[in-house]
């Protein structure tokens, strides 16, 4: 029992020694637990652009089962210059446990507020920032990306040298 607790501690599965998380990678989101998942976000002057991505990537189960099992920690990347150090893949963390997750307190949510996920983002994408309306699409893209880099496996990329013109290519094609 004790090599079997030892080896779930080490995959990454018990977090805060927790109960509450092993039961969630097992049942969540095909749960019928009426509470999981059906938690609002409240809007941050103009942002229901930004609510319904981050409302719609929630009901991603794969992602969602990456970040609240806490494998996405073993691919965080803090020092790719493309990232943000690894702050936006923590704070998304922190909204889907604030949308899927109890509290230790064991207060259910109704409503969030994604004060951190949004400042995490407006330091990295300063035209997020404030409380003007976007394009829920470009929040989204710029979100994926960023969560991207955060988790991008390869640590230092090879550089690849591409010739200038190759054997039998159009010089005027080239040039432009």
């Amino acid at each position: 029992a004790e090599r079997q607790k030892n080896k779930n501690q080490n995959n990454g599965n018990n977090v805060n020694g927790g109960e509450l998380y092993q039961s969630f990678v097992k049942h969540a989101m095909h749960s019928h637990n009426p509470v999981w998942g059906r938690v609002g976000l409240n809007n941050l002057g103009n942002t229901c652009f930004m609510n319904s991505a981050i409302q719609c990537l929630s009901h991603s189960t794969p992602l969602t089962r990456y970040f609240l099992s806490n494998k996405f920690k073993t691919d965080l990347n803090a020092t790719n210059p493309l990232g943000t150090g690894g702050k936006l893949a923590i704070a998304y963390q922190a909204a889907m446990k604030d949308i899927w997750m109890i509290d230790s307190g064991g207060k259910k949510y109704t409503c969030i507020s994604p004060t951190a996920l949004k400042r995490a983002i407006a330091m990295f994408a300063p035209r997020f920032a404030g409380c003007s309306q976007h394009d829920a699409q470009e929040f989204l893209a710029y979100l994926l990306d960023g969560l991207h880099e955060d988790l991008n496996r390869i640590k230092r990329a090879p550089y690849v040298e591409m010739p200038d013109v190759t054997d039998g290519q159009n010089m005027a094609i080239a040039g432009a």
